[in-house]
């Protein structure tokens, strides 16, 4: 059991605790603002993920210091607050945690990948790049789903594969960072022009 922390409480952040929780790991979520959770008859669900169970024993939070201590932390941010968000949490990890980036796109205005801008902020902690073509209902349902793991280093790569990979999610490692990063953040793009030339056919 690994203790890992997630930074937003979005659909997609959500999702991640859920299947990390199912791993048999203690799961903390941090957000700004309290986390869009409802009841479902007798559970607890995610407003954007009705009908989902979310365990009790995960942990939602708008204190920061939840992100303290963690193995692994994954970075489930808005694009545009991955930096803002390196600077608050520097002094609270140790070099030893993992940074699981699960954003996807280039940072507005320098157009980097956001391993290069995680690790321009917290340069001691390893970083790797989550992407593929995932759905946040889907992995929280358990249904068959296939991710990459990215990283210039290897070692963080295979851990996030072990800590994460369970019988519904197959998660292969590359240390192809650019090449996932730029696949995650260009494919609504040519889905879009894609159905376009179809629909022009």
């Amino acid at each position: 059991m690994a203790n890992i922390a997630i930074m937003g409480s979005g659909a997609f952040g959500t999702a991640l605790a859920i299947l990390c929780q199912r791993c048999g790991h203690q799961v903390s979520v941090w957000s700004r603002s309290p986390a869009e959770l409802q009841k479902s008859g007798d559970f607890l669900c995610h407003k954007k993920l009705p009908n989902i169970e979310i365990s009790e024993e995960i942990t939602f939070s708008t204190d920061l210091s939840c992100v303290a201590d963690s193995e692994l932390l994954i970075l489930a941010l808005p694009s545009f607050a991955i930096r803002e968000n390196c600077r608050k949490i520097r002094e609270l990890i140790s070099p030893e945690t993992i940074l699981l980036c699960a954003a996807k796109g280039l940072e507005k205005g320098t157009f980097k990948d956001f391993v290069t801008v995680i690790e321009e902020e917290l340069p001691n902690n390893p970083c790797v790049a989550l992407s593929g073509p995932s759905f946040a209902a889907e992995i929280a349902k358990g249904i068959p789903t296939t991710v990459v793991a990215a990283s210039r280093n290897r070692e963080a790569a295979d851990r996030v594969q072990d800590l994460l990979m369970d019988k519904t999610l197959r998660i292969y490692v590359s240390d192809d960072v650019i090449g996932v990063e730029l696949g995650g953040a260009l494919k609504n793009s040519i889905a879009v022009c894609s159905g376009i030339c179809d629909g022009l056919l």
